[in-house]
């Protein structure tokens, strides 16, 4: 990246910031699974954190502000604020995986629907120095909100990359930028439904676990995922590992009891 600031190759979307990790909205779908899953263990293993969790931090953090990515730099801020801050929250019942779902639902009704952030315009655009569109998100967002509307039961499967740009009349539509619309958008009603499900096992397993610092950890890196599922769509092997791993973590109790 020190090298090849602007990127080292185009790729399908004609974007040119792509390095050895691809695209550069996609370097926290790897740098955030790697640092979740070296602190969990350390801190299951020997309660501290060695220098090489701190190292591989301190790199994700420096690699995420040179590639310039707005949602990797918010979900980074909530991951590391949430590890920083797991042994001061007490209150589990109120930081847990149901205010998650509900922090990100009204976000996504606020910014996706009704579009709260034109009332930021001048914190965003003229401070922050960021397109008030989301670089033409809204766009996408109300294109794909059309499609769903004509096909909310079954979805329409998926899609090439191809396909999707000419239906959206634009080059940069291959996802619809929002987790949720695309779910929707390829699955219909049963694709949120069999999601619903995982996230309702996951809450059940969660609630299984006695350490609050890591059960906290856990809620955070979730919260981290969804906030960058605001704004961009993950294929699911990128991240769908993480929530296996969570919805198993309360197996480690009964080592912990034997």
């Amino acid at each position: 990246i020190i090298k090849y600031p602007e990127g080292m190759y185009i790729n399908s979307a004609n974007a040119w910031a792509n390095w050895f990790m691809g695209y550069k909205n996609g370097f926290v779908l790897y740098l955030i699974p790697s640092i979740i899953s070296s602190y969990l263990y350390e801190k299951i293993t020997k309660n501290k954190i060695s220098l090489i969790t701190l190292t591989t931090i301190i790199i994700s953090i420096i690699t995420i502000f040179l590639i310039d990515s707005s949602t990797s730099i918010v979900g980074l801020f909530i991951l590391l604020f949430t590890l920083i801050f797991s042994k001061s929250i007490k209150n589990i019942k109120i930081f847990n995986l149901k205010t998650c779902i509900i922090i990100y639902l009204i976000l996504f009704f606020a910014i996706i629907i009704f579009r709260v952030q034109e009332i930021f315009e001048y914190l965003i655009v003229d401070i922050l120095d960021r397109n008030l569109d989301f670089t033409n998100r809204t766009y996408i967002w109300d294109t794909a909100l059309n499609y769903i509307k004509e096909g909310f039961l079954l979805g329409y499967g998926y899609e090439s990359s191809a396909l999707r740009t000419i239906k959206f009349s634009y080059l940069q539509a291959i996802t619809c930028h929002n987790q949720l619309l695309d779910i929707i958008y390829q699955g219909g009603i049963i694709g949120i439904t069999f999601i619903s499900l995982m996230f309702i096992e996951l809450n059940k397993k969660i609630k299984e676990y006695d350490n609050k610092e890591i059960k906290v950890t856990i809620i955070g890196c979730i919260l981290t995922y969804l906030i960058m599922m605001l704004t961009e769509y993950y294929n699911f092997q990128y991240y769908i590992f993480m929530f296996v791993i969570f919805i198993n973590m309360y197996r480690f109790n009964k080592e912990e009891e034997k």
